[in-house]
């Protein structure tokens, strides 16, 4: 347990401490990003507003790779944790002349600050899950109330500014956890790793591509969206200490196999939807852990893998025009989450392989 001080204020800091700070300022993030694109979407034809969407994704969640290396090998986790709010806080002040600039501020600072946030929740404890579900969950929550604000018409700039300047402060005089983040390495990833990577990538890829099937589903009915989402942030949040609890292991098999079950009756029952996509995304922060256990000191890179690339790919069905055609079918949604259970399976034993080898 560390201690920070604030103007004024002395107090003891716990490593649960910078984790959920980081999650309150990735709520302010995401909620920003849906106000302005759903702001957008109110003047913006429908090919303008597909071109700015297309173009925020991309930004958003296509560049997190390279800045997940750089932030490995220059250690600019809290950089980039700044450059985010910056970023957003620009796109606040510039959207009502330059929406476009906005746009494009918002996603490359969406990408940056992913990448440090889940860095530095990732390293706050080399073991747990609990830190990267505080980190992780209110995202999904910030981007659902983002998009009811602009459906109400508010724009709240000031206040989010002034928000986003007090959690900078607060994460200036907060330390890291109580493991640092290591030295980064100067060779290439072996082979080994790029495995444990890939298993990792294609169970996430297919729980978000889920997810993402499961708002068009729900796409502008406000009084299931803004339920749906607090399944997941609850999910997200109660899932990453319960896999601490019971073990990754057995929480990862038990999440997913429950959201296959529920799922497959989302149509039957709200309870089931609701409960269904909680198990689903219950399982996201174990998941992250496998992959940041599968590469050690590459705490930047796992977030970008988890947070960003994973995310894009899960993105495809959508860009590809086939969501309407998963959407309708009986079989294909619980077989993507069966699919994600089968690489988070084949990635938690090479992750274990790995680890016996090295003993």
């Amino acid at each position: 347990m560390n201690s920070a001080t604030f103007p004024g204020i002395r107090f003891k800091q716990s490593v649960w401490h910078l984790p959920a700070l980081l999650g309150f300022i990735h709520l302010l993030n995401d909620l920003t990003a849906g106000m302005l694109i759903g702001t957008a979407a109110s003047a913006a034809t429908g090919k303008d507003l597909s071109m700015m969407v297309l173009v925020y994704n991309v930004l958003a969640f296509g560049s997190q790779p390279l800045a997940g290396l750089l932030s490995d090998k220059y250690q600019l986790s809290r950089v980039y944790v700044y450059a985010g709010i910056l970023s957003a806080i620009g796109g606040l002040i510039v959207f009502t002349f330059s929406p476009w600039t906005a746009i494009i501020l918002s996603g490359l600072g969406s990408s940056v600050f992913h990448v440090g946030g889940g860095s530095l929740s990732i390293t706050a404890d080399d073991h747990k899950s609990g830190y990267i579900g505080l980190f992780s969950s209110p995202g999904v929550l910030g981007l659902a109330l983002g998009g009811y604000i602009s459906w109400l018409g508010l724009f709240p700039t000031a206040e989010l500014i002034v928000l986003f300047l007090l959690s900078a402060a607060l994460t200036g005089v907060l330390k890291n956890g109580k493991i640092q983040e290591p030295p980064p390495k100067q060779s290439f990833i072996p082979d080994g790793h790029d495995i444990i990577m890939i298993a990792v990538l294609l169970a996430i890829a297919f729980r978000s591509a889920v997810w993402n099937i499961f708002q068009y589903i729900t796409a502008g009915e406000i009084a299931i969206l803004i339920p749906l989402a607090l399944s997941a942030a609850s999910g997200k949040l109660a899932g990453g200490f319960l896999a601490d609890f019971a073990g990754k292991k057995i929480w990862l098999y038990t999440s997913l196999i429950a959201a296959i079950i529920l799922l497959t009756f989302h149509e039957q029952s709200r309870i089931s939807l609701y409960a269904g996509i909680f198990f689903l995304q219950a399982s996201s922060p174990a998941a992250i852990r496998i992959l940041a256990s599968g590469l050690p000191g590459r705490a930047g890179l796992t977030a970008s893998i988890a947070f960003g690339l994973a995310i894009a790919v899960g993105a495809l069905p959508h860009y590809l025009r086939m969501t309407a055609f998963i959407a309708e079918s009986a079989f294909l949604i619980p077989l993507f989450i069966t699919v994600s259970l089968a690489a988070v399976i084949w990635g938690l034993h090479l992750v274990e392989r790995q680890a016996g080898a090295q003993t």
